[in-house]
């Protein structure tokens, strides 16, 4: 099955009276990782493997899927959101390749952070 048609299933489904809202990232959540070090790509990504690549070559061949380290990402958490709302959306709801809506997401978590644990 398509990962359209998986994310259709689930677009707008209730659990247990709540609605779920997906952020979704184009081709892969990498892309939000390599906005907190360069702009938002202008050209399509191929795919995962491409954009892991793109954000290996941006942080000097460091990244690790599996071991991800938040001081690597933290200080540059802001301008990752802001440059995320360059996003593009098709009448799907989807983002365009390249996009992500993981900012929302991200933004809507440090809302909910007390301010005394954002500031240090």
């Amino acid at each position: 099955m398509a990962i359209r048609n998986k994310i259709k299933q689930v677009q707008n489904k209730k659990v247990k009276g709540h609605i779920v809202n997906l952020a979704v990232s184009n081709p892969c959540f990498e892309l939000f990782l390599y906005l907190h070090y360069s702009e938002m790509p202008k050209a399509e990504i191929v795919s995962a493997a491409a954009m892991i690549s793109m954000l290996r070559e941006i942080r000097g061949g460091e990244y690790s899927k599996t071991n991800l380290q938040e001081g690597d990402y933290r200080s540059n958490v802001n301008i990752a959101i802001d440059r995320a709302k360059e996003t593009r959306h098709g009448s799907n709801g989807i983002p365009i390749n390249p996009g992500t809506d993981a900012g929302k997401l991200i933004n809507i978590i440090l809302q909910m952070e007390p301010k005394r644990e954002r500031n240090e």
